[in-house]
């Protein structure tokens, strides 16, 4: 009776293998027809492939050497690229690993966990350590996601135009509520700094449309679709919170001339008393300016008193005060910083979370 207990995709490329098993509970225990077998009473189908399983996976990995290495391979990627999921991979495996299955079977277990977790009304102190588990598993699988933003930010080149590092930091023409789990994916500002995960309120393109208007400067020079290359994100919505902070974005076209780079500063300075101006309710804007910093500006911007931050690139600040129309001074800290500052110094620290949330998934493992 040929009974399926191995893929032969589990079976490395060059061996043929047949598995004849034997036992009196196989004698007379099948049907008339003789093709199905029928197990003595407390033994099930179940248990019983189980166990051959078992068995076949010890002869394979005793007999064909390149199993036990490409697994540990396979175990050590899982590993890398979702320690999340550790502890849910299953441990003894038939073979060659199956990518595929072995992620979705570890996944599922993942989801069944966590809706155990969710549908508990009181939490005992097992399901209270389970759920703490649980949560170290998402934010490791979100830590992970941020990862992926940064790799993407690493790629880009001078192909890449500031619109589309804008969208990657911040997308542009939609409101977000911040009450969904979704939008949590879509706001990427920690990129500059963690803080600003909780900034959720991008405006509609129309409301966009509106402030981006009353901000643009004299002659300035604006992108293709006729806005400047700026992305804002407020704390809340300013049109029904009294009091709101906002991060502005404004990358500056790449050029080695000090000049024009210290144009673009000075710039920073009159679109700050634009905004406010236009949006009375900003009790703080966070500036931050993407620009070419070479040795010569940064010596510069020391002279002008330009703070230098620990960074893996180069970063500058400097709080300077916004006066609106009721003469009152808005704090506007302001950062100077090169493109790879953004990158280099998101990637150090979430790299930093990654490694401490993979050393606790091991000890779930």
């Amino acid at each position: 009776m040929p009974v399926s207990l191995v893929n032969t995709s589990s079976i490395p490329y060059g061996y043929s293998c047949i598995f004849l098993f034997e036992s009196e509970i196989f004698h007379s225990n099948t049907d008339s027809s003789r093709q199905k077998l029928i197990l003595p009473e407390g033994l099930s189908e179940s248990v019983l492939f189980k166990t051959l399983k078992s068995e076949i996976a010890k002869i394979l990995s005793e007999n064909i050497p390149e199993i036990k290495t490409k697994n540990k391979e396979v175990r050590s990627k899982f590993e890398e690229q979702f320690p999340h999921l550790l502890g849910f991979f299953e441990e003894d495996t038939v073979g060659l690993i199956d990518k595929d299955e072995a992620l979705s079977s570890a996944q599922q277990k993942f989801f069944i966990a966590e809706k155990e977790i969710l549908e508990c009304t009181e939490l005992s102190d097992d399901t209270y350590n389970k759920s703490l588990e649980l949560s170290s598993r998402v934010l490791t699988e979100y830590v992970l996601y941020r990862e992926k933003i940064i790799r993407k930010m690493k790629s880009m080149t001078d192909k890449n135009s500031e619109k589309d590092i804008h969208n990657l930091i911040v997308p542009r023409f939609q409101k977000l509520s911040g009450n969904s789990e979704s939008e949590l994916y879509q706001n990427n500002a920690w990129l500059l700094d963690d803080k600003f995960m909780v900034f959720q309120t991008i405006l509609s393109e129309k409301r966009m449309d509106q402030v981006i208007k009353a901000i643009e400067l004299e002659e300035e020079v604006i992108s293709d679709d006729g806005r400047p290359d700026i992305a804002m994100i407020f704390s809340s919505d300013p049109d029904t919170t009294s009091a709101v902070d906002v991060v502005v974005v404004e990358i500056k076209k790449k050029t080695s001339d000090e000049k024009e780079n210290s144009y673009a500063i000075n710039q920073l300075l009159q679109r700050a008393e634009k905004l406010v101006k236009h949006c009375s309710n900003i009790q703080r804007i966070w500036y931050y300016a993407v620009l070419e910093v070479n040795d010569s500006l940064a010596t510069r911007l020391r002279q002008q008193k330009w703070a230098p931050l620990f960074s893996k690139g180069k970063v500058f600040y400097q709080e300077f005060e916004t006066p609106d129309a009721d003469n009152r001074f808005i704090p506007t800290p302001t950062f100077v910083m090169s493109f790879d500052a953004i990158v280099n110094d998101a990637e150090t620290r979430n790299h930093t979370f990654l490694e401490i949330l993979k050393e606790g998934m091991r000890k779930y493992a």
